[in-house]
């Protein structure tokens, strides 16, 4: 008797059961891309002889996405294609019975809750990404949980609705966007089209990773989370059609969102190919969004191309702003451009910081009175190892320019790589591997006017493509 075979078939060749009962979110698509990206293809889709899916759609999706945005499957070479074992023993009447079935049976079994928790929490301590695996930290938390109704669920007695039906994200001081609620958004505006490295292909070789095996700087990279930007629009300006500045607008993703919610944001870069990228991620975004989506979009965003260091030559005269808002290059960490203009590329730290505090200056001279200028920052390294205080500069350069010093937040990343390098780093020198970045916020005026001029409900919507779009 012949056994199974596994043929390689190319993914635009195959094609889903158009009555396949079984449908795939967004966010179960993007945890199957991590998955796969993370163990590689460990079982063949099941295909009958003329190329029709009967298992596997929702890994066929994934591995789609996988190739169309340049990532790779560790265990197979060629993302064009992918493993199947036809059903030629079926007639098409098992092909299609099978379809449920194959669904319908795995959902049968049930979990040994107390094993499954004990299970995850050792994984998530080894440094394993329980999105890899279909789980979350909040699920882990539902899991172990005492029973008493404590942490982020709990409903508050004067609304009866909890803080992330309130506020999208708990508004603590620890951001933690390993939490399920935090990874579920962002994949849905990755779904959407928002990819914060567009743009950043062909930066200079002298760029971040040999500097961060070298010193052990890492920072996570400064790709910037969707969730985040999304948080503080909504968090620190008076509302939809606040206007927003962002000084070092090197990636789409602030732009792109605070159009679709609504906001009016300009942000000014210094390199043509980055505004360009910014630009045409945007109109993918917006052709992508629901008509109900699109009906909040006031304005389209903003992208100055120019030295941030003479912004307020950059911007209209007299306009003044509702938010500050960016992520600032790293000295000698992030080198966006060989240029002299590009502060990531200055010869010293003293003059990077000169250079910075004019930026911010001119930035928060923008602000109107009673509003907020927030930065997402990560500490940095010197040349011996030492961190350079980049924090307590950035603290500084806000003070000088006339605000004060309001909130400070850490944004809780997820571990992923990092227990890889963790080991190795910490051997060779003993420092700690990195699973977080800052968030500084600071407020220019009179904090009592802040209940009068910021609303005291935030409206949290979801994040709504249109399906009928590519």
């Amino acid at each position: 008797m012949k056994g199974l075979e596994i043929t390689y078939l190319p993914l635009d060749g195959l094609k889903p059961y158009d009555r396949n009962p079984k449908t795939h979110s967004p966010e179960q698509i993007e945890r199957l891309v991590s998955s796969l990206t993370e163990f590689g293809w460990t079982r063949p889709l099941l295909v009958a002889d003329d190329g029709q899916i009967v298992a596997g759609h929702g890994t066929w999706t994934a591995a789609k996405l996988i190739r169309d945005r340049g990532l790779s499957i560790p265990n197979h070479p060629d993302p064009a294609v992918a493993p199947t074992v036809a059903l030629a023993h079926l007639t098409p009447d098992q092909r299609r019975a099978y379809v449920i079935a194959d669904n319908r049976l795995s959902e049968l079994g049930r979990w040994d809750d107390d094993l499954l928790g004990s299970e995850l929490a050792d994984l998530q301590g080894l440094g394993v990404d329980l999105d890899t695996i279909g789980f979350d930290a909040a699920d882990l938390e539902a899991l172990c949980a005492d029973g008493t109704g404590a942490g982020t669920g709990t409903r508050d007695g004067a609304t009866g609705r909890t803080l992330v039906e309130r506020f999208g994200v708990p508004p603590f001081t620890v951001l933690d966007a390993r939490q399920g609620y935090w990874r579920d958004r962002k994949a849905a505006w990755t779904a959407l089209g928002v990819h914060a490295q567009e743009g950043r292909e062909n930066l200079p070789d002298t760029n971040v990773a040999t500097d961060w095996m070298r010193r052990g700087s890492a920072v996570g990279g400064s790709a910037f989370d969707p969730v985040l930007a999304e948080l503080i629009f909504r968090w620190f300006t008076p509302g939809v059609g606040s206007a927003v500045l962002d000084p070092f607008g090197g990636e789409a993703t602030k732009g792109v969102i605070a159009a679709t919610l609504g906001y009016e944001y300009t942000g000014v870069e210094l390199r043509p190919e980055q505004v360009k990228a910014n630009r045409e991620q945007w109109e993918r975004v917006r052709a992508r969004l629901s008509p109900e989506r699109l009906a909040q979009v006031r304005r389209d965003p903003v992208w100055i191309e120019g030295d941030s260091a003479q912004i307020d030559n950059l911007l209209p005269a007299g306009r003044l702003y509702d938010l500050v808002f960016t992520s600032p290059p790293y000295y000698d960490l992030e080198i966006y451009s060989k240029g002299d203009k590009d502060g990531s590329a200055l010869e010293t730290y003293d003059r990077f910081i000169g250079w910075y505090r004019k930026i911010f200056r001119q930035a928060c001279g923008r602000l109107k009175p009673n509003r907020f200028a927030v930065v997402k920052i990560g500490d940095v390294r010197d040349e011996r190892g030492f961190y350079r205080n980049f924090l307590g500069n950035n603290i500084a350069c806000f003070l000088d320019a006339g605000l004060g010093f309001y909130n400070e937040a850490v944004l809780a990343t997820p571990i992923g790589s990092l227990a890889l390098r963790a080991g190795r780093q910490f051997t060779a020198s003993r420092k700690l591997g990195r699973g977080h970045q800052n968030v500084l916020v600071f407020f220019g005026g009179d904090p009592g006017r802040i209940k009068a001029e910021f609303p005291q409900e935030i409206e949290v919507g979801d994040v709504v493509a249109d399906d009928s779009q590519p």
